[in-house]
């Protein structure tokens, strides 16, 4: 968007109200082959291991139609883990990620065998997941929080990112999917 400047890694290149509405058509006609998906307030509640039915069916709907999924945390080990085995369907995960840095995209990107613009970035922070998702070339989707209970430090850098919304929603910058 003109005018934005630096802020343009700042810009998501979709907004959706939750990952069940992100249709599957809309990826594959932009060339989409591969998801990178933030877990916490994305797939799943902060903290929570278990995911929603309709969630869990959109997943296995995903993989069905052979697009490659990778889960990307900067939760530890345990949790991702724990949240992958209770889905049940063996996906590729990366714990640790330190969004928005780069290294965790490049990883992801390299164990599903695809190409920036090959991959849409999924997530429901600004300042994490579209920023490292715009930084690593990807397209990105911002998805509201499925939940209000959050990290603390996260709960204040969702007072900037309320702020930020606002202002590319005057300006017209945040486009449905």
């Amino acid at each position: 968007m003109p005018g934005l400047g630096l802020g343009d890694l700042l810009v998501p290149g979709a907004v959706v109200p939750g990952v069940t509405a992100i249709p599957v058509a809309a990826l594959s006609a932009r060339g989409i082959r591969a998801l990178i998906i933030d877990l916490d307030n994305t797939l799943t509640r902060w903290n929570d291991v278990v995911c929603a039915p309709d969630v869990a069916a959109w997943l296995r709907r995903l993989r069905d139609d052979g697009l490659g999924i990778c889960i990307v945390s900067n939760n530890g080990p345990e949790r991702v883990r724990a949240f992958c085995d209770a889905l049940g369907m063996d996906l590729i995960w990366i714990a640790h990620a330190g969004k928005p840095a780069l290294r965790a995209y490049r990883l992801a990107r390299e164990r599903l065998g695809v190409a920036p613009d090959e991959v849409a970035a999924i997530g429901d922070q600004i300042f994490t997941d579209v920023f490292g998702g715009n930084r690593a070339g990807l397209f990105t989707v911002l998805v509201q929080p499925l939940g209000r209970r959050e990290f603390p430090a996260t709960r204040l850098v969702r007072l900037v990112e309320g702020l930020w919304l606002r202002r590319l929603r005057r300006r017209g910058a945040l486009q449905p999917l």
